[in-house]
């Protein structure tokens, strides 16, 4: 689509009306771009608009980005990895998540009082990108995420649980219940974190009881363990 061009779109309800009267920002078109509505449409039925292009606008180079603008950008493609996880779709969330990560990962061209924030936008972004691996079943990979956010803040919560979560369904239960541990040592009244750690010593058991019965069963077979 050249400049000055104009277009014809169907834009569902989801989109149209979920946020009204902001529909711009749902579409992703930002304040440079035209909504030309003809007629009416019902409430929460698909919209029909004309999208006339007024103005293209490069983005800087993320080479190019220094300082807050670079904490800016930052935070920017973590909230578009937010928006697509609100929705369901966790792959897309993966890769915003996956951009901004990637996007402060040099923090050279940061002044020293800046590289907390820069820090801590990146461990949000690992964080939410943890979360995106546990619901795509990807649990080794939030194992790696949590555990980058935990090298540079061991007592963090979201990226204990996370990593716990993950360690559980990979079945590494001591390391599982090591993490949960440490979270309810500061945090003694996190229901979730209390909820897994049961979960885990009841698979534990589960586990340990029918190993007893396998042994029972050979012992009594062979006449020997």
């Amino acid at each position: 689509m050249k400049c000055h061009e104009v277009a014809t779109v169907k834009i569902s309800a989801e989109y149209g009306y979920k946020h009204a009267p902001t529909r711009k920002a749902q579409c992703g078109v930002d304040d440079h771009a035209a909504f030309v509505f003809q007629g009416s449409t019902p409430i929460n039925q698909p919209l029909e608009a004309k999208l006339k292009l007024c103005e293209i606008k490069s983005g800087d180079e993320s080479w190019n980005l220094k300082g807050q603008n670079k904490i800016h950008a930052v935070n920017k493609k973590r909230e578009l990895g937010n928006l697509a996880f609100s929705k369901g779709d966790y792959t897309r969330a993966a890769r915003r998540y996956d951009a901004a990560i990637q996007l402060g990962r040099s923090d050279y061209d940061i002044d020293d009082a800046d590289k907390p924030n820069l820090h801590a936008a990146i461990n949000a972004a690992r964080c939410n990108r943890a979360a995106c691996s546990l619901k795509l079943g990807d649990f080794s990979h939030a194992c790696s995420f949590a555990s980058d956010v935990l090298e540079q803040d061991p007592t963090n919560a979201k990226a204990l649980f996370r990593r716990a979560k993950a360690y559980t369904a990979l079945d590494e239960w001591s390391k599982a219940k090591a993490d949960l541990k440490l979270l309810l040592s500061s945090d003694p009244n996190n229901s979730d974190a209390k909820r897994v750690l049961a979960e885990i010593v009841k698979r534990q058991k589960a586990y340990n009881d029918e190993q007893k019965k396998l042994y029972a069963g050979r012992k009594n077979i062979f006449g020997t363990a």
